[in-house]
């Protein structure tokens, strides 16, 4: 979702710059902690973590609604939360929290599916979806913060 964010913006900032008087100066690259380089390259360098971790929830979702021919979801759920936990840091820690938000209930989610625990599980991966999508506002916050104001 921040990968399409920062798609968002950087297409926004590029449109600004083209609707600029003609002849006249460009106006100063934009100060968004979304458009810092570092964070450019982890967003993009670690989207398939985080796309992965997408796809193996609603993998795991269909397991643990015991969907006939759904068993692999939860072991998938659990590397790509392994995957994504073990992306961070960020280059900006005030990131940190919101790229991960949920991935922790979500693979406890997944290691009660795998023990056989399936309403367990069916609880700790709906708290850890709520959780990321939740995240995903202060993320849009953090990312359009200046550069400068985020540690």
């Amino acid at each position: 979702m921040a990968g399409l964010l920062l798609a968002g913006l950087l297409t926004a900032g590029c449109a600004t710059t083209a609707e600029a008087a003609p002849g006249a100066p460009p106006g100063p690259p934009s100060d968004m902690v979304a458009t810092n380089p570092s964070v450019q390259q982890w967003l993009k360098r670690h989207e398939p973590e985080r796309i992965a971790v997408n796809d193996a929830l609603a993998q795991a979702n269909a397991q643990v609604a015991a969907v006939p021919g759904a068993t692999a979801g939860c072991s998938a759920l659990q590397q790509a939360a392994d995957a994504m936990l073990a992306a961070l840091p960020t280059p900006k820690k005030a990131l940190d929290a919101q790229v991960v938000a949920g991935v922790a209930q979500l693979r406890t989610g997944a290691q009660q599916c795998l023990a056989g625990d399936l309403a367990g599980a069916r609880t700790s991966l709906a708290a850890g979806a709520a959780a990321r999508a939740a995240a995903e506002d202060e993320l849009e916050e953090i990312l359009e913060a200046p550069n400068g104001s985020v540690n």
